[in-house]
């Protein structure tokens, strides 16, 4: 729920990787030939038992066709969709950046710099690439491998915890660009800017499901960076729907990470959809004036 866009630069592209391809490929083939050697152990061996061989090898078959079968024949699907999502966004001329996280990125089954590499060949702009490391020392090494993938739009973002502000000061002395995550409070986006972070993404979904005011807290950091004339941008995170997005920018966030499935809403509005009717009718009846 954290993410504008990602995805592929091309369509042409493997949509599965090397090892998932394997698995639908290969796996059926396997399955086969484990039900034939059933079949013929049974028949050899115990050929009393031959149908109970065979049955238990169909049976195998047919858990792989269903259950493994389905899950990859899913992922295909999910993939196709989510490039579909990312050719079309690109297109529309005001994405400006994407970021991504962990979970995202697991949800691909793919490898976090492949993916990484692909986004950056899509979109000309901010691409947030996640550091995976719990300690300060690992984060900055893993920051310094996912920025050397394309120093030009390359942000490593990072928690806002104790070893993630030690990560963020030592890669802003370095001039790498940081983005810190999982903001909360006023006191988290506070120390974020202070150890030097490029941006700061505070998550409004979550704080409204746990019963806190989002609205709020895009308020005060406003506030907070007009206050203390600091260049640290809010990215607002855990975008659900177009108030959220609307909010944020009537308060005056720099930035909103946003789903596609609100992106396509935000041009939405009935009495948009009243009117093109409206033009489309005129326009049948003008085209049978003589």
């Amino acid at each position: 729920d954290e993410h504008i866009l990602e995805g592929s630069d091309a369509a042409e592209r493997p949509l599965l990787s090397y090892r998932q391809s394997w698995l639908v490929w290969v796996g059926p083939v396997l399955m086969l030939l484990v039900c034939v050697a059933l079949c013929v152990a049974g028949q050899r061996y115990m050929p009393e038992f031959f149908w109970i061989f065979a049955g238990v090898g169909a049976l195998l078959v047919l858990l792989y066709g269903t259950l493994g079968g389905a899950a990859m024949v899913g992922i295909l699907i999910a993939l196709r969709q989510r490039l579909k999502e990312i050719k079309e966004g690109s297109e529309w001329g005001f994405l400006k950046g994407v970021t991504t996280n962990p979970s995202l990125i697991a949800k691909e089954g793919r490898k976090q710099k492949d993916i990484i590499r692909e986004i950056v060949k899509m979109v000309d702009g901010p691409i947030s690439a996640e550091v995976t490391a719990n300690d300060s020392e690992n984060r900055i090494k893993q920051g310094h491998e996912l920025y050397q993938l394309d120093p030009k739009h390359i942000v490593i973002k990072l928690p806002i915890t104790m070893d993630g502000l030690k990560a963020c000061s030592i890669l802003h002395k370095e001039g790498i660009p940081t983005n810190r995550t999982l903001c909360f409070s006023v006191s988290q986006a506070l120390l974020a800017r202070e150890a030097g972070a490029t941006y700061v993404s505070p998550f409004l979904g979550r704080l409204d499901d746990n019963g806190w005011d989002s609205k709020k807290l895009i308020q005060d950091l406003v506030t907070l960076k007009k206050a203390n004339g600091y260049t640290t941008k809010i990215i607002c995170a855990s975008i659900r729907n177009v108030a959220h997005v609307e909010t944020c920018a009537l308060l005056g966030a720099d930035i909103a990470t946003i789903p596609y499935k609100v992106m396509v809403k935000l041009v939405k509005h009935p009495l948009t959809d009243a009117g093109l009717e409206s033009f489309a009718k005129a326009a049948e009846e003008t085209a049978k004036l003589k």
